[in-house]
């Protein structure tokens, strides 16, 4: 792959191991990565192949929740980069809080880094509504929920495509028997996602065709 997103990093010499004493040694990956907040040291990082990606940018989003600002989570990682030579290329990763404690009990927690993650995916639209965005992480929530549905807004229907809209490429894997992301206590569920904008969708996209 050109790109590669990570989660659950213990620390950057976990990366450079991956790249430099495995196979992957012959295709040259950099490595984009910090470390996190999180209480438990487990970070996102991000890989990349310089002759494919050519970064521009690089941002780790810090998430400083209002109600209780000693909690800590992961950054969400930005990196905004030129890709193939041709066309900039906007990616996010993440890893959103856990579901210690009950879905519904930790949902606010997600919802607002989903809310953080907006506010920059918007931010980039408004300067470009054509910007080609892929989102991607594990999110501790399924397509279906309030942080992904309803405050990212990405659309599971691909009849129509708006360019400045996300699309989750992943819901549909809920709808499909014993084919999805992980499998936690004998059952299947999409907590991991990829999402795009809808640029990214249509066939005359340069980065794409």
């Amino acid at each position: 792959p050109a790109i590669i997103g990570l989660c659950e990093i213990e620390n950057r010499k976990v990366l450079y191991d991956l790249v430099s004493n495995t196979p992957l040694v012959k295709f040259e990956y950099q490595i984009i990565h910090k470390e996190s907040p999180d209480r438990r040291g487990i970070d996102v990082g991000f890989l990349y192949r310089e002759e494919l990606f050519k970064p521009l940018s690089e941002e780790f989003l810090a998430i400083n929740f209002p109600i209780n600002p000693e909690s800590k989570t992961r950054d969400i990682l930005y990196v905004k980069g030129i890709a193939n030579n041709i066309d900039t290329l906007h990616i996010f990763v993440n890893h959103w809080p856990s579901r210690w404690g009950g879905q519904l009990e930790s949902e606010d927690r997600r919802v607002f880094v989903a809310s953080v993650l907006k506010s920059k995916i918007d931010s980039i639209f408004k300067s470009n509504p054509a910007s080609n965005i892929i989102v991607t992480g594990d999110f501790n929530d399924y397509p279906d929920n309030k942080s992904i549905y309803e405050v990212l807004g990405a659309k599971q229907n691909f009849d129509t495509l708006n360019k400045n809209e996300l699309y989750n490429l992943s819901s549909n894997l809920e709808k499909t028997e014993n084919i999805s992301s992980h499998k936690y206590q004998g059952e299947w569920g999409v907590l991991d996602q990829f999402m795009v904008s809808g640029i990214l969708l249509k066939s005359n996209n340069i980065i794409t065709t």
